[in-house]
C-alpha cells in the first residue's frame, strides 16, 4: 500500500474522477475525506470505502466558499489528526461562447474551478508543510492546458489558469517538500460531461478518439496516485545520489590534495577551478563520445567499416574543416532536437540543454580544445597542471637537457644521403619484397622522380613511402651517391 495511513481530501469525490481517486486512495492504504457539493453522494462514496474495509469520511463542501472550505480541512483535521493529500477534483461545465456566456455563468464556473482550486490549496498548504510536506494534485484539462475547444470559453479558461496556478504553486513550495502537481486528461466519460451531451452526442464524440471510446474516471485515479505517492520523492533521492556518485570522488581527492599541499598541483586556488573546468568540459564532451561510442559498437554489428585510431601525440591541431566534417552531423542533430523540444514545450528544453548544447557546440569545442597554444597559456597560469609539470622529476629534466645540448637530429635528405644513417633508416624499416606490378612501377617511379628532382620536390606522404621501404631507399641512396642525372640539391656530405 503506497498510501498507508496517509490522510487524503478529495473534493469531487462524489463522482466520475474524484469518485474513482478517493476509491483508488482507500484502496492503496489512505485515510480519505470524500468531500462534494452533493451530501448524498459523498456519503454514498464514504460508506462504499468504509463497506470495503477502508477509512473514510464525507463532508458536504462548495469549494467557491472559503468558509466551507475550511471547515472541510477542519473535518479532516478532526478525523485523522493532519492532512498529507489534496486532491482538487470538483469542477463545473458549462457550454457557451463569449456573446452565450453570461455573468452569472461565467463567474460561477470561475468560482468553482478556478477560485475553489484556490481556496483549498490555500486552507491545506499550512498543515502540509506542518507534517514536512506532501502532495497537492489539482485537475486541469488538457483543454485549457495546452488547447482548447469551441463552445466552452468558461470551461478552458479556468482550466487553463488552474494549470498555470499549479506551476506558480509548486515553485513557491517546492523547498517546503510539498508537491504540487496539475492532473490535465483529456474528454473523460463522467456524469459532468454526460450532465451536458445526449448519449448520442457521447457516443459520436467518443468515436473519433483512436481507441473509439473516451478516458474511463478509473484511469485517470492511477495518474492522479502516481504523483501523490511518497517513492515520487525518490526521483530527486536517485538524482542525488547519481550526482554524489559522479562529483564526490572528484572533490574527496581535491580536499585530499589542499590536506597534503597543492603546491605541486598549481596551489589550491588553481587545483579548484582546474577540477570546475574539468567538470565542465567532461560534460560537454559526453554526448559527443556517447554518439562517437554508439557508432563503433552499431558499425561492426551492421558491417560497416570501422577504425580507432590512437590519437596523435605530436602538437597536431584539429582544423574547422575536419571539426565541421566530424561533428556536423551532431550540430545539426543537436540543433534540430532543440528546436523540436521547444516547439512542445519550452520548459522542457532547459533539462535538455546539457546534451543538445553539447551537441551544437561540439564543431568548436573539438577546434578549440585541441589548441596547443590554449594548454600552453593554462600550464603557464598553472592551471590544469600534474606535478610533473609543476616540479619535473630529475629524469625529465636530464632528458631535457641533453635534447638541448644534442645537435640537431639526421632528417630525410641525411637518411638518404649519409652511409651511416641510411644504414640505420633500413635496418629500421620492413621489407615488403612481393608487391603488384604496378605498385612496383609506381615506386620506382617514385625513386627516379626523386633523384632527378631532389627532396625539394616531394611531399611529406612521398618521404614517408620511402622512408618505410627499406629496398626504396636503398636503391635511392645508391642512385644518388652513382648516378650522373642525381639532383645536386641531394648534398652529399664530402668523402673522408
Amino acid at each position: 500500500m503506497r498510501l498507508k495511513n496517509k490522510v487524503a481530501i478529495v473534493t469531487g469525490g462524489g463522482s466520475g474522477i474524484g469518485r474513482a481517486t478517493a476509491e483508488l486512495f482507500a484502496r492503496e492504504g489512505a485515510n480519505v475525506v470524500a468531500a462534494d457539493f452533493d451530501s448524498k453522494a459523498a456519503q454514498e462514496v464514504a460508506g462504499f470505502i468504509q463497506r470495503s474495509g477502508c477509512q473514510a469520511v464525507s463532508v458536504t463542501v462548495d469549494v467557491s466558499e472559503p468558509a466551507q472550505v475550511q471547515h472541510m480541512v477542519d473535518v479532516a483535521l478532526e478525523a485523522y489528526g493532519g492532512i498529507d493529500i489534496l486532491f482538487n477534483g470538483a469542477a463545473i461545465l458549462a457550454l457557451g461562447t463569449a456573446l452565450d456566456t453570461n455573468e452569472k455563468t461565467w463567474n460561477r464556473v470561475m468560482a468553482v474551478n478556478l477560485n475553489g482550486t484556490f481556496w483549498c490549496c490555500k486552507a491545506v498548504l499550512p498543515h502540509l508543510i506542518k507534517r514536512g510536506g506532501g502532495s497537492i494534485i489539482n485537475v486541469s484539462s488538457s483543454t485549457g492546458a495546452h488547447d482548447a475547444k469551441g463552445n466552452t470559453v468558461a470551461y478552458v479558461t479556468s482550466k487553463g489558469a488552474v494549470a498555470l496556478m499549479t506551476k506558480a504553486m509548486a515553485i513557491d513550495h517546492a523547498k517546503a517538500k510539498v508537491r504540487i502537481n496539475a492532473l490535465c486528461p483529456g474528454p473523460t466519460d463522467t456524469p459532468m460531461l454526460r450532465s451536458v451531451l445526449s448519449p448520442a452526442e457521447m457516443d459520436s464524440f467518443a468515436a473519433t478518439f483512436p481507441m473509439g471510446r473516451m478516458g474511463l474516471p478509473q484511469e485517470l485515479a492511477y495518474a492522479g496516485a502516481n504523483p501523490s505517492a511518497p517513492e515520487q520523492t525518490k526521483v530527486t533521492t536517485l538524482f542525488s545520489a547519481t550526482a554524489t556518485l559522479l562529483f564526490l570522488p572528484k572533490i574527496l581527492s581535491v580536499v585530499l590534495i589542499w590536506v597534503q599541499g597543492a603546491k605541486s598541483y598549481g596551489g589550491g586556488f588553481h587545483l579548484l577551478l582546474s577540477m570546475l573546468g574539468e567538470l565542465v568540459f567532461s560534460a560537454l564532451l559526453a554526448p559527443i563520445r556517447m554518439l562517437f561510442h554508439t557508432q563503433f559498437v552499431i558499425s561492426p554489428l551492421l558491417g560497416l567499416g570501422t577504425s580507432w585510431k590512437s590519437p596523435p601525440r605530436e602538437d597536431s591541431q584539429t582544423g574547422w574543416g575536419e571539426a565541421l566534417l566530424r561533428h556536423g552531423f551532431q550540430t545539426v542533430l543537436g540543433t534540430v532536437w532543440a528546436a523540436g523540444v521547444y516547439w512542445l514545450n519550452p520548459a522542457f528544453l532547459w533539462w535538455l540543454l546539457p546534451v543538445v548544447g553539447a551537441l551544437m557546440l561540439s564543431i568548436p569545442l573539438s577546434v578549440y580544445s585541441s589548441r596547443v597554444s590554449i594548454g600552453r597559456v593554462m600550464r603557464k597560469w598553472r592551471y590544469f597542471l600534474i606535478p610533473e609539470e609543476a616540479i619535473p622529476p630529475r629524469e625529465l629534466r636530464s632528458t631535457q637537457a641533453g635534447f638541448r645540448r644534442a645537435k640537431a637530429p639526421p632528417g630525410f635528405v641525411e637518411a638518404v644521403t649519409h652511409p651511416v644513417t641510411n644504414a640505420l633508416s633500413c635496418a629500421a624499416g620492413t621489407a615488403r619484397p612481393r608487391q603488384s606490378e604496378e605498385t612496383r612501377r609506381s615506386r620506382l617511379n617514385l625513386v627516379h622522380n626523386a633523384l632527378i628532382q631532389g627532396p625539394g620536390t616531394l611531399t611529406a606522404v612521398q618521404k614517408n613511402t620511402l622512408l618505410g621501404d627499406p629496398i626504396l631507399l636503398s636503391q635511392l641512396h645508391f642512385q644518388v651517391w652513382n648516378s650522373s642525372r642525381a639532383s645536386a640539391s641531394w648534398d652529399l656530405p664530402a668523402q673522408s
